[in-house]
């Protein structure tokens, strides 16, 4: 999310004091703390992904490997 982004919506959840909170700053702490389990949450989801890409680039190395030694004998 972009900064603007942020700044737009905490200025309209303080309008609208969507939040619960009657301070506008106590808005943007809110905002900010789903905004970091939101990151966290895709920062897992990445490694996984990375891990099994990773596993995977492997496992075609490997296979390449055997092709060309199979190719040499």
């Amino acid at each position: 999310m972009k900064h603007k982004d942020i700044a737009d919506e905490i200025l309209e959840l303080s309008d609208r004091e969507f939040l619960g909170g009657n301070n506008f700053l106590v808005s943007a702490v809110m905002i900010l703390r789903r905004q970091k389990k939101e990151l966290a949450d895709e920062n897992f989801r990445l490694k996984a992904q990375l891990d099994h890409l990773q596993n995977h680039n492997a496992a075609l190395v490997n296979v390449s490997a055997d092709r060309l030694l199979g190719k040499m004998n």
